[in-house]
């Protein structure tokens, strides 16, 4: 290992030499390399990475699958299938359940608190080994008998910064969800579920009280279908052994409970990363991220690639004394790649400062919910992280180093003495010239994606027919606190009564979901009056429940009939209004106001048309949408106490904002009023995977953008005085200045033509690839595949002008004297 250490000093004094170089490079890395750590951070966190658990090795998760659904889905259970796992699973020492997204209402004597809690069973906590901050966890008694144990456990975090960490918490009341509850312990501090991806828990009780953290169906109920399992294994155990046996115990419950568990399966899969749903959800986008990331890493590379070749030429001399001396090719060859490794070692630590600047980028698009909710999600840089960017680093070194280092050493030596042009020269000029056309077509590739994004969020934010920074949405929940049905309509009519009533406000109506993607729309068998077919073969259409003045409230109004008013009542007859595409389906020659279709089997006439409200991505049709009348829901759904409530406004949304609120609480100050904020403001949380590739992809390729500028120039001026005594003998000949710098113009705008036109044929054949984040732009949009190209060619004709004026700046007596 002598040659080794005596290689890497060499490399060193050689790189204190030239500490220009030497910066320009590492720092030209180390954008790419911290770029990519960032990517891999986030990828790690998503997919990969354990809970910060004792033991977490250990632990495994158990999922629902449905017959005819990817496993990469995972579906909850019901607490009485968790009851037979756990009873009859041998392979794990202990399986825990848990509903992990549990919205409270919470109340103390000093304030109240939206928050999301955990429905968990009493050995939850042991399952995962932990141990309470302050006082104690569930005992098993506590979680026998339904609603007789009201207790709960907060988090550290909630107990600290929202309670004022005192200690007297512990016995203390509070109010969750209307009921009192006794507070026996804290959690442990960085504590707050297991679930990533999703905004943390801050309060825990017992499945006992299901019925006060869950008010959609009874969570004892077969059919109740919402908890999820987390289990350890046996020392013996591992995921394949558990996978085995709960399919067993799946196909008995299956076939002991058809009606509730028919084609449902099970799937055990390690605790790592964020939930399945979560994975598939974020894949598309960390995929692209990914790629995006690399193509930085590319430009940079060969960058340093280009630097590298040229500095070789200029120590073509050196190394031609050095053949000439006896030194093998190899030897030489080994010194200029250790050279070049630890140029990429270093940019790779450096990079490491990026990809923490990155991640705290990354951290503001997958860090938040949809209603701009911290999310339990660590992106902060494992171990494994900094190592794989170690070993990304070193890999680069050699892929970077080895070509200019084959470029400089190939030739013979006394062309290279006497400093003669040879055959050698001309292969790395156009090896250089193609280390420069590959940088510009990454980076028009990049420009082109950021173009489209770009476009696509601007659309996004138009709306489709309404605009979105006119309307606020606001979630009343009076099923938390208690109310029944009746009780609930009351106050959400008073609410839009009151609502109606403030200055600003031009028009409220209530919906069970916002115009926004993600939100489910059940489906429901439709069929034209007079169709006598079985409903099992009906069309299967979207539908979603709306108030009336719902299209005036959005701004977006009705293109045939009338749309839902005060005529429309609860026991009056049910009236729907479809959406042109459902329409266009139905009632293909037209006439669809006044027909009367069945939603489930129910009678509903037809009263008006309204347009396609959706926000349809570039490979996605308009869905066909069903809207009926939220006053004529069924009253037994225990989702209809509920609403999206949607306001629209005039004027400035901060102090109608507050007035809403305060408005409500004049009704009934307990109430929970959630996620109150624009609808332009969930828009960038809705659309968060988009907002993201946005940013980050605009980010990622101005960096390529720069460096290839950079490079271009740094070509061009090397070129330049390569050339000097070809130059001087032209001027000294007779050439214009001009000419001069045309010579050198001409051959930078050929290297640049040359890789925009590579970049943009990329950029249509992958724009497909984007089809999925784009909305109202085609993944082929002229505008984006001409405007990446400008902006391009923009930033290299000033990278050339520089190198061609220094080029008409020659002086030919000086150059063909220094020659």
């Amino acid at each position: 290992m002598t040659w080794l250490g005596q290689d890497v000093r060499y490399a060193i004094r050689r790189m204190r030499r030239t500490p220009g170089f030497t910066a320009a490079a590492i720092a030209t890395l180390a954008l790419g390399l911290g770029l990519n750590s960032a990517v891999t951070s986030l990828a790690y966190a998503v997919f990969v990475k354990p809970l910060p658990l004792d033991g977490a090795d250990r632990l495994a998760l158990v999922d629902q699958t449905l017959t005819g659904r990817s496993t990469q889905f995972g579906f909850p259970l019901s607490y009485p299938d968790y009851l037979y796992y756990r009873d009859h699973a041998h392979r794990f020492a202990e399986l825990a359940a848990h509903y992990p997204t549990s919205p409270m209402h919470l109340a103390t004597r000093e304030s109240t608190f939206d928050v999301l809690g955990s429905v968990v069973t009493a050995n939850y906590f042991n399952v995962l080994r932990l141990r309470p901050a302050l006082g104690r966890f569930f005992e098993t008694e506590e979680d026998r008998v339904p609603g007789r144990n009201p207790v709960a456990v907060i988090s550290h975090d909630f107990w600290r910064n929202r309670l004022g960490g005192d200690a007297g918490i512990v016995g203390a009341e509070i109010r969750v969800n209307g009921m009192t509850f006794r507070v026996i312990g804290v959690a442990p501090e960085g504590f707050r579920g297991i679930v990533r991806g999703v905004p943390p828990s801050d309060v825990f009780i017992p499945t006992a009280m299901f019925r006060v953290g869950y008010r959609y169906c009874d969570g004892f109920a077969r059919d109740c279908k919402v908890i999820n399992l987390i289990g350890r294994l046996q020392p013996e155990a591992s995921v394949r052994d558990a996978q085995a046996e709960m399919s067993v115990l799946a196909s008995r419950l299956e076939a002991t409970f058809p009606d509730q568990n028919r084609g449902r399966g099970v799937v055990v899969r390690p605790a790592r990363g964020v939930r399945v749903d979560e994975q598939a959800q974020n894949a598309p986008i960390v995929r692209l991220l990914a790629a995006a990331a690399a193509l930085v890493l590319l430009v940079a590379a060969a960058n340093v690639a280009g630097l590298l070749l040229a500095r070789g030429l200029r120590r073509r001399k050196e190394v031609a004394i050095r053949l000439a001396l006896g030194a093998s090719r190899g030897r030489v060859i080994r010194e200029l790649l250790v050279e070049s490794m630890l140029l990429a070692v270093a940019g790779g630590a450096a990079g490491l400062i990026v990809a923490v600047w990155a991640t705290e980028l990354l951290r503001r698009f997958f860090g938040v919910s949809y209603s701009g909710t911290i999310v339990n999600l660590d992106l902060s840089l494992h171990p494994a992280v900094v190592a794989i960017s170690l070993v990304a680093a070193a890999v680069t070194g050699v892929l970077t180093g080895i070509a200019p280092a084959l470029q400089t050493t190939r030739g013979q030596a006394l062309p290279a003495l006497k400093d003669e042009p040879t055959g050698a020269s001309a292969r790395r000029t156009r090896f250089r010239d193609g280390l420069i056309v590959c940088q510009v077509a990454m980076s028009v590739l990049l420009l082109v994606s950021s173009a489209l994004l770009v476009r696509s969020f601007i659309r996004v934010h138009r709306g489709p027919g309404f605009d979105p920074d006119a309307i606020i949405l606001l979630r009343l929940r009076p099923s938390l606190v208690g109310y029944g049905i009746d009780r609930a309509w009351t106050f959400q009519r008073e609410a839009l009564h009151r609502l109606e009533a403030l200055p600003g406000v031009v028009a409220a109506s209530p919906a069970n979901v916002p115009p926004l993607p993600g939100w489910g729309k059940p489906r429901r068998p439709i069929r034209v009056a007079g169709d006598a077919g079985d409903n099992t073969q009906a069309f299967q259409s979207p539908t979603t429940y709306v108030g009336p003045r719902y299209f005036t409230t959005l701004g977006a109004g009705v293109v045939d009939g009338r749309e839902f008013d005060d005529r429309d009542t609860p026991d009056g007859p049910r009236v729907a209004i479809l959406n042109e595409t459902l329409a266009r389906r139905l009632f293909p020659r037209g006439g669809a106001v006044g027909s009367t279709i069945t939603v489930g089997g129910k009678a509903h006439e037809i009263v008006g048309v309204s347009k396609d409200l959706q926000f349809v991505s570039a490979w996605d049709q308009a869905e066909p949408v069903a809207y009926l009348n939220f006053w004529q829901q069924d009253r037994t759904d225990n989702w209809s106490q509920d609403s999206q409530t949607h306001v629209r406004i005039t004027g400035g949304a901060a102090a109608t904002l507050s007035e809403i609120r305060r408005t409500i609480a004049t009704i009934d100050p307990d109430v929970p009023v959630s996620d109150v904020m624009l609808l332009g403001e969930r828009l960038n949380y809705a659309f968060g995977e988009v907002r993201a590739a946005r940013a980050l992809l605009v980010t990622f390729g101005t960096l390529a953008l720069v460096l290839s500028a950079i490079g271009l120039y740094a070509a061009l001026a090397f070129a330049v005085t390569q050339r000097s005594k070809e130059i001087a003998i032209r001027v000294a000949l007779g050439a214009a200045r001009g000419d001069v710098r045309s010579l050198v113009m001409r051959h930078g705008l050929m290297i640049v033509s040359i890789g925009a036109a590579i970049g943009i044929v990329a950029a249509a054949a992958t724009g497909p690839l984007l089809a999925h984040l784009l909305y109202g732009v085609s993944p082929r949009d002229p505008f984006a595949l001409i405007a990446g190209p400008i902006v391009l060619v923009a930033v290299a004709c000033l990278a050339i002008w520089l190198p061609a004026r220094r080029a008409m700046a020659v002086d030919p007596m000086i150059a063909l004297r220094s020659e």
